[in-house]
């Protein structure tokens, strides 16, 4: 009989931490407890520590705590942990590498309960039957009680985040990745693990090293060699071991790992083998028999053994889910019993404890043998202040560079300063041309100051060590040598070119070993020239200031290390002379709220009058001169419209007027990209006149109404706009018409800001959600708007956001799909922000991959109602073109029309009733026949339908007549289309839409014409009496149709190749004014036809495909 086993409860739900002491640790700015002191309290990361940040040197811990302190005020840099186990923890002086460094502390409550054994897994009963004292289950998602301690694990690259494993108040450690070897697990590589180490510091907490499949892989070998080089903290090792051995092999395999990393050891996951690895079971290990069962349990008591006694082996916590032989708790469920249809008599069931019961309590779950040891094993203490690992720091190798003086006298040598100030002292040394041995150059002890002059030497080498904080020395730099430059050669290919009356631009080729120039000018050619620029290190220069209509001498030198070369030849640029400017030109307007900002074309030499009239026939006054090309009208009224002229004016005159620009600011117009231009990489904005700048791999596009922006996901496919866009902005609204390719996470929309702290952005799809997502970020937590639709693509989708207030809400196509009303931020906060895109994030996520339209950013929070007008698409008769392809052929139904649309939307049409869709905006019928057709046309996105006739009519014969003269021919063309071809002897001549033209051709010549319709045949003569004849369709694949004007019944043919050899001759009967031909089996070519009746002869050229 099967009986209930009553143990220790422990529950697994939040627990409140009760602390004697808020303010554990006090820490003082010298030694032995001296000098001013400050307490701290627990749980908080202390990243500004003001007046002690590196300025502590002993300190004293209560009991019952640990704490952490770092050089770095993020965690990073040399970091130790201490722990106050058993008695208060006094330091009268800090290590070397701690000692006036410290800049980050966090204090966290230990938990003295802690031994060796614990659980992996989530399940409270299994946790509570196991009698361990702490627990892990993959995630961050547990909590500490007051007899169980949960350590957080980052599982993955991503997941869990870093935030929710700072937060549990009652964590002490976090575990390394899970299995990053695994695809299936945190499948990361290793230097993936190395990269995102730093983030495991900057917690405060003991940290362990990824927890490998197999320890043995070489891959924790890797790792920790990487780390250890880097200096990162690693206290403890977590491995994972199913080892199929001997309890003495499972000795010597931990004494191996132990040996190699010199760190405590925890077992996250182990038991005796796995359903994966070989076994000695009596019975097949898928059966908890009773032999399995006693077997499992002197193995697992023996490898107990070994864990207990070993002192770095600090955790464990076995893993139950190994085949049923393995179990430490065995769900007895229909599983089971199919898997041991003997189950009812095994023995070690029938007194096995009952920890819960499931399915009407036919489903139960019980201890094994192997578990019920497991409980009861007494185990030591997990901590052992013997075996603690200190951390040490390796002083970082240095690297030099140097650069020269402007001046090329002397050179600065640099480096990184990667140590900080976990340094004693910067030894550089040198050695000279002529040396055998380095010497001292110079040493500091300010860790601050990264450089250090030296004079030119003909040749100097340097190395640089540093000397750590326990006065141990880092390996030597490489070499860094400096060797002086050969004198550079002298510049050539200078070129001049006056700009305006006193502005001229100079520019030559680079010298190869030149690093940089001197520039001299003079009044005349053999003149005294003067310096008027020294150590440019451009291939131009500008020179202003100067004189009208005046001759100018310049030469160029080229300077390095070496010295400076001779000068260059001179070249002689000569100012312009000032004359009246020219028109004002380019000029780009945009009407914003209660302004309007106009822009034009730089023109030097020139002053500008700026005129404004409210009518567009009315008197245009001066409201403004200027020197510059830019003009904001602030005196304007929203809703009136304005008109405007610009003209240019000097000394000598003024220019005429420009043309009439016309500006209506409006309330809340800030910035409207509506990328009609089709062109171009300069987006105009109609509102604010941001500057956009549209990235190399951005194309032009049919937009929603007229063109749009294409960005195809790559690197180089977004938009730039000038800094600031937002910075005056408080409440506001941006909309656009979007057009999704593929969906990838975290793709921007949008993103507004300054790096990765500072931004605002929308995506239309968070990682988290699936769904789109409104974000900004000061440096603080995001705060967001989370919609509840996901995005779609292929289809036009308006979107928009607005901010009132702290009210923030999200449209997707006029319907509110998402708000937050406690947002805190607004865009003036995030300051000038100077990373401004469209279709480009922040951060290194995915570019968008899809089309973007009319995108406009108003200056305060826009209506539901308003944001569901701007949804309304209009469309005019001019969104698409029909095209009727002329005329049908007789007899053959083969004409054409084709309807393009204009815009990127779905357009539909009906032709006589029946339903035709597009493809990629285009529809195109053929094989019609004569007769009316009446087409609809409707847009999907529009309340849009226009309805048209277009008439397929038949083609006629191209017909007329031949007067021959001496040395021309007279061609009158009676039926046929314009324009018409016309080829002497097979050379295309001349075009012409005249009905009646003169040939210049004498009567031994092939006159041919034909018309811009392939159906109407071809018109020729060889200046003969002639049957006015015409074959079609010419070419052909070898049928023609002859039409004869001709009063006679019959005609002679006769057909020649393109080398004049006969190919056939006959007599045809003309049935209806036409005669057949057919040249099937003749190969492609030209092949000429003469036709003959009486005394009337006409010959012309068909031609075979």
């Amino acid at each position: 009989m099967i009986k209930n086993y009553a143990f220790l409860i422990i529950l697994l739900s939040a627990f409140t931490f009760k602390v004697c002491a808020q303010s554990p640790l006090e820490v003082f700015s010298e030694e032995n407890y001296g000098g001013s002191s400050q307490q701290y309290e627990i749980f908080t990361l202390h990243k500004d520590l003001g007046s002690f940040d590196n300025n502590i040197k002993s300190f004293k811990l209560q009991q019952g705590y640990m704490v952490t302190f770092a050089s770095n005020s993020n965690g990073t840099g040399y970091s130790r942990v201490f722990r106050a186990d058993n008695a208060d923890l006094e330091i009268p002086a800090m290590p070397p590498y701690l000692n006036g460094t410290v800049s980050f502390i966090r204090i966290m409550t230990l938990h003295n309960f802690v031994t060796k054994k614990g659980w992996a897994g989530w399940n409270s009963e299994e946790i509570n039957a196991s009698n361990g004292t702490w627990y892990y289950d993959w995630s961050a998602g547990g909590n500490t009680s007051s007899e169980l301690e949960y350590v957080p694990i980052k599982q993955k690259q991503y997941w869990p985040g870093w935030d929710e494993i700072i937060s549990k108040q009652g964590a002490t450690h976090v575990l390394g990745y899970n299995e990053p070897d695994h695809t299936d697990q945190a499948d990361m590589t290793v230097e993936e693990s190395i990269n995102g180490w730093p983030d495991f510091m900057q917690t405060g907490l003991r940290v362990g090293a990824p927890a490998y499949s197999d320890p043995f892989n070489g891959k924790l070998t890797d790792f920790m060699a990487q780390a250890e080089a880097l200096n990162y903290r690693i206290d403890f090792i977590p491995i994972h071991a199913y080892w199929f051995k001997s309890a003495e092999q499972w000795s010597g395999d931990l004494d191996y790992l132990y040996n190699q990393y010199h760190r405590p050891m925890w077992l996250t996951e182990w038991n005796i083998g796995a359903n994966w690895t070989n076994h000695n079971f009596p019975d097949d290990p898928t059966k908890l028999t009773d032999a399995n069962a006693t077997k499992h349990l002197n193995d697992l008591k023996a490898v107990l053994d070994v864990l207990e006694s070993k002192d770095y082996v600090e955790r464990y916590s076995i893993y139950n889910w190994v085949q049923n032989a393995r179990a430490m708790i065995a769900n007895i469920n229909d599983e089971f019993r199919e898997l041991n249809p003997d189950w009812e008599s095994y023995e070690w069931l029938k007194n096995a404890p009952i920890i819960s019961t499931s399915n009407g309590g036919n489903d139960y779950n019980v201890l094994t043998p192997a578990g019920e040891y497991y409980r009861d094993r007494a185990s030591k203490k997990a901590y052992n202040p013997t075996m603690e690992y200190i951390p040490t720091w390796t002083p970082l190798k240095e690297s030099l560079n140097y650069n020269a003086a402007d001046d090329f006298q002397s050179i600065t040598l640099t480096w990184e300063g990667i140590n900080n100030d976990l340094i004693n002292k910067y030894v550089i040394e040198r050695k000279l041309e002529g040396e055998t041995e380095f010497s001292v150059f110079y040493e500091s002890s300010d860790y601050t100051v990264l450089s250090v002059n030296d004079v030119i030497h003909t040749l100097a080498e340097y190395r640089i060590k540093v000397i750590g904080k326990d006065n141990v020395a880092s390996t030597y730099s490489e070499i860094l040598v400096f060797q002086q430059s050969e004198i550079p050669d002298t510049p050539s290919n200078i070129t001049g070119e006056a700009l305006s009356t006193s502005i001229i631009n100079l520019s030559w080729s680079a010298v190869n070993n030149a690093g940089s120039y001197n520039l001299k000018r003079a009044t005349t050619e053999n003149g005294t020239y003067e310096t008027i620029a020294s150590y440019v290190t451009e291939t131009s220069y500008q020179d202003n200031s100067l004189n009208a209509d005046t001759n100018y001498y310049y030469k160029i030198s080229s300077v390095n290390t070496g010295g400076e070369s001779s000068d260059s030849s001179p070249i002689m640029v000569k100012t312009l002379a000032l004359e009246t400017p020219n028109t004002v030109s380019n000029i780009m307007v945009s009407s914003g709220d209660a302004q309007v900002i106009l822009r034009w074309d730089l023109m030097y030499d020139a002053k500008f009058y700026v005129k404004r009239s409210i009518s567009e026939n009315g008197t245009f006054e001066i409201i403004a001169t200027i020197e510059t090309n830019k003009y904001i009208d602030a005196t304007v009224e929203n809703g009136t419209t304005y008109y405007y002229q610009i003209s240019a004016f000097n000394d000598m005159g003024e220019s005429e007027n420009s043309d009439i620009l016309v500006a209506k600011p409006e309330l809340g117009q800030h910035s409207y990209y509506n990328f009609n231009e089709n062109e171009g990489s300069n987006p105009h904005d109609q509102w604010g006149n941001y500057t956009g700048i549209l990235n190399s791999a951005v194309v032009w596009k049919p937009g929603l109404q007229d063109s749009g922006i294409f960005l195809d996901g790559s690197s180089s496919a977004y938009m730039d706009i000038e800094d600031g866009v937002m910075e005056n902005l408080t409440d506001f609204t941006i909309s656009a018409w979007l057009k999704l390719e593929s969906i990838q996470n975290w793709a921007r929309v949008f993103d507004f800001g300054s790096g990765t702290d500072t931004y605002m952005f929308l995506s239309p799809k968070s990682s988290s959600t699936g769904k789109y997502r409104f974000a900004f970020k000061n440096g603080d937590d995001e705060e967001a708007i989370d919609a509840n639709i996901s995005p779609v693509t292929g289809k036009w989708v308006h979107v928009a956001v607005t901010l009132e207030g702290s009210i923030g809400i999200m449209y997707i196509d006029g319907v509110e799909v998402g708000r937050n009303e406690n947002i805190t931020i607004n865009p003036s906060m995030l300051g000038k922000t100077t990373q401004n895109y469209i279709g480009k994030s922040q951060w290194p996520d995915p570019n968008l991959n899809g089309s973007i339209d009319e995108f406009k950013i108003y200056s305060y929070a826009l209506t539901p109602s308003k944001i569901a007008q701007l949804t309304e698409i209009t469309t005019s008769s001019d969104n698409f073109s029909i095209i009727a392809f002329g005329e049908t052929c007789p007899d053959k139904d083969n004409g054409k029309i084709e309807i393009v649309g204009n815009s990127d939307l779905t357009y539909n049409a009906t032709v006589n009733g029946t339903s035709y869709a597009f493809t990629n905006n285009t529809l195109t019928l053929t094989d019609l026949a004569v007769g009316t057709y009446n087409i609809c046309i409707s847009v999907t996105e529009a309340n849009f339908e226009q309805c048209f006739f277009i008439d397929i009519i038949e083609s006629n014969p191209l017909a007329g007549k031949f007067k021959t003269g001496k040395n021309k021919t007279r061609v009158e063309v009676s039926s046929g289309t314009a324009p018409y071809y016309v080829a002497i002897n097979g050379i295309l001549k001349f075009q012409t839409n005249e009905t009646e033209f003169d040939v210049q051709a004498s009567a031994d010549n092939l006159i041919e014409i034909t018309s811009s319709n392939d159906c109407e045949g071809m018109l020729s003569n060889e200046n003969l009496p002639f049957i006015n004849a015409v074959a079609f369709p010419n070419p052909s694949s070898g049928h023609f149709e002859i039409a004869i004007q001709t009063d006679s019944k019959e005609i002679n043919l006769e057909i020649y190749d393109f080398m004049s050899k006969l190919i056939s001759s006959s007599t045809c009967p003309i049935i209806d004014g036409k005669i057949s031909v057919n040249i099937e089996k003749e190969p492609s070519g030209i092949y000429f036809i003469k036709v003959q009746s009486n005394m009337e002869v006409n010959t012309f050229r068909i031609i075979k495909k």
